[in-house]
């Protein structure tokens, strides 16, 4: 009894440690490789790294009549080890099932080494097979029917009653896969059937005729492939000149070509065709500060968007550092000016991040300053800190995007590039809900004369508010209004230094107003625009 005990223990605790586990079970190999007791990451470098692949280099040729060869490269045709899926498929043996049988397959690993290979030969790609096959047996037919028909630019003329001898695809698919299976990379040689021959029919003619319109792409480097025009032919009229045709007379088949809705031409005028919104916001007289936006826009010009990608600020521009050339310019820090390196590139995210909302993009990430942006009206700005706040937009439209950014003296501008489909169009509406005063605050300071009073930071106000996005049609039809985003930011507290012994009494001592009226945020701008990309908050980067 006791020893059963023991044992029943022994196997749960085994099945504790297979569930904990996140490495691959022991004595599990494959394709040469000893992967147990690795994690899956682990067990994918050593597959790319170790693997051997028998298909490695292999490719099966096959001879067709008029020397026409076709070479199916084994790589291209899928019989490559996918060192992520293996990885995966060895680290999930013996986890599919319940915790009896996961636990016996762990404790059987520690007993019985476990070769553990797929047999490629089911990663056989057989649709890209297919479709090198039909490309070639085209120009095959055509050499064996050459007798029996004649492709002209425009026409077909075939003789009614002459006989055709046409490729069989299935049987050629059976022939490379028979030989990547038996190993031999050789040259397969294909004879057409000796069978006695069939008329020419319009099934034939439409295998070596067809070809499907295709439109022109672009690749990650924005070079066009070429288009494909469409051949095809009227098929119920082919059938009734066949028909009324005698044997042994000409039948003429006008062939009808089909531009695609692309063209090579067509795409390339597309491509970053349209400007899809653009601004341009002043900068202060800080030189350092400017210097850096400079830098920082340089990042982002030219970059491309993809369909579907998002766009990440942090990620394109990267760590802002000295040795890239970055200053120290204003920021805040607790309410305060302080200096840090990098300030001021966050005018550039949040150009561009007004410009994504007048271009009608999706918002992924964005945090608005702590303090309002003189540069930009409120809740249309986008701060930015490595390690902290980023700001992300996704390219939702059908066409790549390009971003164009550049400092010229005192200005910034952003200009966003796409392929408009339509004539919709964008308006941005900002509601201040709530204005929340600054206060002024007083401070001793030795440098200070008696009597005297240097204010060391503007106040401005705080505010709370709501942005709307309006889309119109092009006859100015409004299609719909969204909430945008809520942005709250703080008042600047404004501080007066005073001599030491002259801060003012609390309010209510004395009848004496020494407030002055509020300032406008371009009475100090290098302040009330200072920017910075340093440390997360309470560092604020504008």
């Amino acid at each position: 009894m006791t020893l059963l005990l023991i044992v029943v223990g022994l196997f749960v605790l085994a099945g504790f440690a297979a569930m904990k586990s996140e490495k691959i079970y022991p004595n599990i190999s494959a394709y040469g490789v000893e992967l147990g007791g690795m994690t899956r990451q682990e067990a994918e470098d050593a597959l790319k790294a170790t693997a051997s692949n028998k298909y490695s280099g292999a490719a099966v040729k096959v001879s067709f009549p008029a020397d026409i060869t076709l070479t199916i490269e084994a790589e291209k045709a899928g019989l490559v080890i996918d060192a992520e899926k293996e990885a995966l498929r060895l680290y999930s043996y013996g986890r599919g099932g319940s915790f009896i049988t996961n636990t016996i397959d762990f404790i059987s690993c520690f007993i019985i080494p476990k070769q553990l290979e797929n047999d490629l030969i089911s990663n056989l790609d057989e649709e890209y097979i297919k479709s090198q096959i039909a490309e070639t047996t085209r120009l095959v037919n055509a050499m064996l029917l050459e007798n029996a028909l004649k492709i002209e630019e425009k026409r077909i003329t075939i003789i009614k009653g002459a006989s055709s001898i046409l490729v069989d695809e299935e049987k050629i698919l059976e022939l490379i896969r028979d030989a990547f299976i038996s190993g031999n990379y050789g040259t397969v040689e294909y004879v057409p059937s000796d069978e006695e021959p069939a008329e020419i029919d319009l099934n034939d003619l439409k295998k070596i005729i067809y070809v499907e319109p295709k439109n022109a792409e672009y690749d990650e480097r924005f070079d066009v492939s070429d288009h494909v025009v469409g051949v095809s032919f009227d098929e119920k009229m082919a059938q009734r000149r066949l028909d009324t045709a005698g044997k042994g007379e000409t039948v003429v088949i006008p062939l009808i070509f089909t531009e695609p809705e692309y063209t090579k031409e067509d795409l390339e005028a597309m491509l970053f065709r349209d400007l899809l919104s653009s601004k341009t916001t002043s900068l202060v007289a800080n030189e350092i500060r400017s210097k850096n936006v400079e830098l920082s826009a340089k990042a982002v010009d030219e970059t491309v968007i993809l369909p579907g990608e998002v766009f990440s600020f942090n990620d394109t521009v990267g760590q802002r550092t000295a040795e890239k050339g970055y200053g120290a310019a204003p920021a805040y820090l607790n309410g305060e000016v302080v200096q840090e390196i990098g300030g001021g590139i966050c005018q550039v995210s949040s150009t561009i991040y007004y410009c994504t909302l007048y271009a009608d993009l999706e918002i992924v990430y964005r945090t608005g300053h702590l303090y309002t942006a003189g540069y930009l009206p409120h809740g249309m700005d986008a701060t930015v800190s490595w390690g902290g706040p980023d700001f992300k937009f996704r390219n939702n439209t059908e066409y790549p995007i390009k971003i164009k950014a550049w400092r010229s003296g005192s200005e910034l501008t952003v200009e966003l590039y796409g392929t408009k489909v339509n004539e919709t169009y964008v308006r941005m509406e900002y509601v201040d809900s709530e204005i929340i005063p600054y206060e002024v605050q007083y401070k001793e300071d030795l440098s200070i004369a008696p009597g005297e009073t240097k204010v060391a930071q503007y106040g401005s106000n705080g505010y709370k508010v709501n942005t709307y996005r309006y889309r119109y049609n092009g006859d100015g039809t409004l299609i719909s209004k969204t909430h945008e985003a809520y942005s709250y930011y703080a008042p600047r507290h404004e501080i007066r230094l005073v001599a030491p012994g002259e801060l003012p009494s609390p309010p209510g001592e004395e009848e004496t107003d020494l407030s002055p009226p509020e300032p406008e945020p371009s009475e100090s701008p290098e302040i009330s625009e200072a920017s910075s990309d340093g440390e997360p908050l309470p560092i604020e980067t504008q």
